[in-house]
């Protein structure tokens, strides 16, 4: 499998789209399960929930089983709901994540004065694997790398070799990343 690593083109917006988002979905399952033990509002309707069935419990109707086949369906349940609703909300931030930064790189290779580049690197067999942007801000004095993605680490790493490189050739002596990148949780 060769890699090779070229300059962004305006044809590859919605490949790095699609991109940004696969690297999304990498890690959905764990941002929401993390959302789910972290909303407040999950752990209340739980709560209330198991109190309930246990209040049930204090009377003679609902037996020892019963109550805690009851809790573990409620828990069940809760879960499964919350899971599958924030996992909806997470699913749409990062649709429309991956389109932002998409966009941004295309306004990025846009813009041609300066030092303003984007780079792609592509696998012969998966196409599109990695991209980054270097924007350049004269004032000061600084190239910024937005949006740094790949589908393995060391393609980000050959990504960010390339910035460095670009970047001593063109006499940019601070570079920074920015951190542009796909949220880690579900906001609640």
């Amino acid at each position: 499998m060769k890699c090779s690593i070229r300059e962004y083109q305006s044809s590859d917006l919605d490949a790095v789209r699609k991109l940004y988002l696969e690297q999304s979905r990498r890690t959905e399952r764990r941002r929401v399960v993390n959302s789910v033990i972290r909303h407040s509002t999950a752990r209340r309707s739980w709560q209330a929930g198991i109190v309930g069935i246990l209040s049930l419990q204090l009377t003679p109707v609902l037996t020892h089983r019963a109550a805690v086949l009851a809790m573990a369906l409620w828990s069940a349940g809760i879960g499964l709901t919350w899971f599958f609703w924030l996992l909806e909300r997470d699913r749409q931030r990062a649709l429309e994540e991956s389109q932002r930064m998409a966009q941004q790189l295309a306004d990025i290779h846009e813009q041609q004065e300066g030092y303003n580049k984007v780079w792609v690197m592509t696998r012969d067999n998966q196409g599109l694997v990695g991209a980054v942007g270097l924007e350049y801000v004269s004032e000061e004095g600084e190239g910024r790398i937005w949006n740094l993605t790949g589908v393995e680490s060391r393609i980000q790493l050959a990504l960010v070799q390339k910035v460095i490189q670009f970047a001593r050739q063109s006499e940019i002596d601070v570079l920074v990343e920015m951190k542009q990148s796909i949220p880690e949780t579900v906001s609640s």
